[in-house]
């Protein structure tokens, strides 16, 4: 719970007590997933500095790091590169860090993860990339960060390549930068 709601001097002192900073609930998320979840940098540095495990995964294949860029925490992503996490780390059903936070907008989490050195084209189990997700919900500024990374404009998924799937959705912004 301290993991969860941020609180790093109690997380400290639990440590200290002999907490096991490697328990999971009851869909297996431990400590360290609970406070990259919740953006709690503070705390993820806290167990780290612990020794947490930082390639465990819940229940469904999620990676803290795979958690974290999703839910748009710049800073907890660059704690966990730091610390050495596989970048391209996917989920039960192939989605990677790069996918989740540019499918969800994150401009930031995508530069940080281009940055690191992450395989800009990777798919998931069914074909979508990064600038596929990206263009199809209009995220312009992830768009642009994607094409300026290298992204593959043409790489599609049955089909349907990131202009496509830009044109379909009404995304005009998006199209401009892809034509």
């Amino acid at each position: 719970m301290a993991a969860e709601i941020g609180d790093d001097e109690m997380v400290r002192t639990l440590i200290i007590d002999g907490m096991d900073i490697h328990v999971t609930d009851d869909i297996g998320r431990t400590p360290l997933i609970l406070s990259v979840q919740n953006g709690h940098e503070d705390v993820v540095q806290t167990l780290v500095d612990a020794g947490v495990d930082i390639h465990v995964t819940d229940d469904i294949g999620r990676t803290p790091l795979i958690l974290g860029a999703q839910n748009g925490h710049d800073e907890v992503v660059q704690t966990l590169i730091d610390a050495g996490v596989d970048i391209h780390a996917t989920d039960d059903i192939g989605r990677t860090p790069l996918i989740l936070s540019a499918q969800n907008g994150h401009d930031e989490v995508v530069k940080t993860l281009i940055d690191a050195g992450v395989d800009i084209n990777m798919s998931d189990n069914i074909g979508r990339t990064p600038l596929i997700l990206s263009a199809q919900n209009g995220h312009d500024e992830v768009v642009q960060k994607l094409i300026t990374g290298g992204a593959d404009v043409g790489k599609a998924m049955n089909n349907v390549t990131p202009l496509i799937a830009a044109v379909y959705n009404g995304h005009t912004n998006v199209v401009q930068m892809l034509l």
